[in-house]
């Protein structure tokens, strides 16, 4: 890329900054109310715990939807009630064309570093060293491409979700602490998967993300289960040559692509990934971590 090139994008770059706005829009169905940020001509809804201008910098959690879909299918979810109850920022980003199939992996990357900018401004006062990222489906494969691309973002996690899009990952680079929900019995993922079925879509996404170091986790730690929870436990990948990496692996009766939930698993994947996160402890009991 020629110099004159550079230029031209960095003044595209900060006049997208001076020109983002940002309007409050009504929620249907829901008792809360998020601001669209418009960036580079893109939207984003942000929620801001209890609606309040943030003291100081805060930990912000991106969260991006699946195929074909639109921010607001991830607000029932329960992020803003962890919001208000950790004083952290919620972003929903939208795709560049709406309920396009799939997100744009390297050409989103301006998209999320100029979102991540304008949010450290007030009244947001995003922390720049909190900010993370997570999805469902093929928002968690686009997280998972994010976490290992930017360092934007201290950590990721996709639920429901695989790698994607390889070709287009940095495999130099080490990437980021992160996180994968992954349902065995997903029917999903077994219909996306490579040869070998789901199991080999499971050892590639490990493989992938421990690349630079060990590929046997270090320790188990059993979930509870229930009648539509099979078995669950996180099998955690200590920091090495390659970023901790939490597999939370789980087998649900019957089988089901949807985001874990309270109201009808043993354990919620949004209260999961804000512990992960954050650092609080998840509602759902956990039991007691087995050493291997």
């Amino acid at each position: 890329m020629n110099l004159v090139l550079v230029w031209v994008n960095l003044f595209a770059f900060q006049l997208d900054l001076v020109n983002a706005v940002a309007t409050v829009v009504s929620t249907t169905g829901l008792d809360v109310r998020h601001e669209m940020v418009t960036v580079m001509g893109r939207p984003a809804y942000i929620y801001r715990p209890n609606q309040t201008v943030m003291k100081r910098p805060s930990a912000g959690i991106f969260v991006l939807h699946g195929s074909e879909g639109v921010p607001s299918d991830m607000y029932g979810l329960g992020m803003e009630v962890a919001a208000d109850a950790n004083s952290f920022l919620v972003v929903y980003p939208d795709m560049a064309s709406s309920r396009a199939g799939e997100w744009g992996y390297a050409s989103d990357i301006p998209y999320f570093e100029a979102l991540a900018h304008f949010l450290t401004k007030e009244p947001y006062r995003l922390d720049p060293e909190r900010a993370f990222v997570c999805g469902h489906s093929a928002g968690g494969s686009m997280s998972l491409f994010l976490q290992n691309e930017m360092d934007v973002f201290a950590s990721g996690a996709a639920v429901e979700a695989a790698v994607g899009h390889l070709e287009s990952w940095n495999m130099s680079k080490s990437g980021h602490r992160s996180m994968v929900i992954w349902n065995h019995a997903d029917p999903v993922l077994e219909e996306y998967a490579p040869t070998g079925g789901e199991p080999a879509y499971y050892n590639l996404t490990i493989s992938t993300l421990r690349r630079h170091g060990t590929q046997t986790y270090s320790s188990r730690t059993p979930l509870p289960t229930s009648a539509s929870v099979v078995s669950a436990e996180i099998l955690t990948y200590l920091a090495d040559n390659a970023p901790e990496l939490q597999m939370l692996s789980w087998r649900s009766n019957p089988g089901t692509h949807k985001w874990p939930s309270t109201s009808w698993a043993s354990f919620g994947a949004t209260e999961t990934l804000v512990s992960f996160f954050i650092g609080n402890a998840p509602d759902a009991e956990i039991g007691e971590e087995i050493v291997v």
